[in-house]
């Protein structure tokens, strides 16, 4: 719990430096990298609904958009599937307002409309340069890069990076693979999200790879996708 407590506390530390310094813009990879790398273990489970690190991040990242933020012009000026969004926010009040289980519904009403499509809006509203684009794709590689590192050691060994944490019940729990020993899934839920992940990052650094300048970073990008192609393989899922 401890261990939780100061993850949360760096994350929002960093978040409002990189947001003073640079705005909140030049927050957004190293938000980014938060949302894409922290377990779901990373959880201070509350009365009503568990704080995990992405959520930390997501409400000091909106609060931090109103707080500092700077006039420029967005890189687009209107916001693509806004009527799409609202209509799923709407479905999802009507199906909520049907469930069986209506706390459980609310709960993952409100998880998805918040979470998921007021990020989306303050990305949209925020990104103003197509360099930031790159920082944040960059930024989503490192942070698979850093969860195959982790994930490398799982098919060998009986360590988990997420023994770290608090223990957490999943809907997939641990399963082994026959000839490939444990299936890896790292900081994710399960091996299948886990792979999906490696899946569209190996595409990202195979890019980043064809406009890359620097031998350092032609070392790094082909330094991860080894270790993403082993955890893809190590995962044993059918969709990746």
């Amino acid at each position: 719990m401890i261990f939780v407590c100061f993850i949360d506390i760096v994350v929002i530390v960093v978040l409002l430096y990189l947001t003073v310094r640079k705005g909140i813009e030049g927050a957004l990879p190293f938000f980014i990298f938060v949302v894409v790398c922290s377990p779901e273990e990373s959880t201070l489970p509350l009365p009503f609904f568990s704080l995990t690190t992405r959520r930390v991040a997501v409400c000091a990242l909106v609060l931090f958009y109103f707080l500092f933020k700077r006039a420029g012009a967005p890189l687009l000026e209107k916001t693509p599937l806004k009527y799409l969004l609202l209509i799923h926010s709407a479905w999802c009040v009507l199906s909520t307002a049907n469930s069986i289980v209506p706390v459980t519904s609310i709960k993952q009403m409100l998880s998805q409309v918040v979470e998921y499509y007021v990020l989306y809006w303050i990305l949209v509203k925020t990104v103003s340069t197509t360099q930031t684009v790159h920082k944040i794709l960059a930024a989503m590689v490192f942070a698979i890069f850093v969860s195959c590192i982790a994930g490398a050691f799982e098919p060998y060994t009986n360590w988990r990076v997420t023994q770290w944490f608090p223990a957490l019940t999943h809907h997939f729990g641990m399963s082994e693979s026959d000839g490939r020993g444990w299936r890896v899934q790292s900081t994710f839920s399960n091996y299948s999200l886990f792979g999906s992940a490696v899946a569209f990052a190996m595409i990202e650094a195979f890019y980043f790879l064809s406009i890359a300048k620097s031998n350092a970073r032609k070392v790094y990008l082909w330094l991860a996708l080894v270790l993403m192609f082993l955890n893809i393989y190590k995962t044993t899922s059918r969709g990746p």
